[in-house]
């Protein structure tokens, strides 16, 4: 029994010296990689509707003297990729009054309110950018508007129209 034990007790320092001679002679080498991302500003802008319509048909402005569009809101999307500090904005601009033929309505009678962190309400313009939303850094801001046309009298009839531009800025 003291031989099979000795052959075992060997045996086994054996094992120990052979796995750890390996350990103790390894050659490690460490060699440093450096990882690098280069992210630029970015911008996305998307509207859910490319057209808002007020039917006022004959619809007088003392019964309805607010109109609501149609679609009754339309979801805007701004995404901008900056700098942690930088304020990104979003505006809209009509480029003219609601037209038809030669009638005119200003396009002040058009306002919207705004729903969602950071967009706002407001009237519309033509000769300089009006807010919608603005935010600080990079995000992703989802918002609704709801556009509404003032109802007047001295509307004459006509079927009206005009273009908005809508832009994001991220500095």
């Amino acid at each position: 029994m003291d031989k099979k034990f000795l052959g075992i007790t060997a045996f086994f320092i054996f094992l120990i010296f052979t796995l750890t001679a390996g350990e103790i002679f390894a050659d490690t080498r460490q060699v440093p990689l450096t990882i690098k991302a280069e992210v630029k500003n970015l911008s996305k802008l998307e509207l859910d509707s490319a057209t808002v319509t007020f039917e006022v048909g004959s619809l007088s402005p003392d019964d309805a003297p607010v109109i609501n569009s149609s679609p009754s809101q339309i979801s805007v999307t701004a995404k901008a990729r900056t700098g942690a500090k930088s304020n990104v904005t979003l505006t809209v601009l009509a480029t003219g009054d609601l037209i038809s033929g030669s009638d005119i309505v200003s396009i002040d009678n058009v306002n919207w309110t705004a729903y969602g962190p950071g967009f706002a309400g407001g009237i519309m313009g033509k000769t300089s950018p009006q807010p919608i939303g603005s935010w600080l850094g990079s995000g992703s801001h989802l918002g609704r508007l709801s556009f509404n046309l003032t109802n007047r009298w001295n509307y004459a009839k006509g079927d009206y129209a005009t273009t908005t531009v809508f832009t994001l800025t991220a500095p």
